[in-house]
């Protein structure tokens, strides 16, 4: 993950060639709010590309 602050984070396989990462974030602080990113597996093994699309975060 690059950018914000981040903290504690899980993942969990979500389908076939899809897992999910939840983790805490913010602007200012590591615990501002939860976000969840849904991650193609394919994306994992590439270095020094995105690693998926924001779904949404909650605060």
């Amino acid at each position: 993950m690059n950018g914000p602050p981040a903290a504690y984070r899980d993942l969990v396989r979500i389908g076939a060639d899809t897992v999910g990462l939840s983790y805490e974030t913010g602007d200012f602080s590591a615990y501002e709010t939860i976000g969840f990113r849904r991650v193609s597996v394919s994306r994992l093994t590439r270095s020094g590309e995105g690693a998926g699309a924001d779904v949404g975060s909650c605060s």
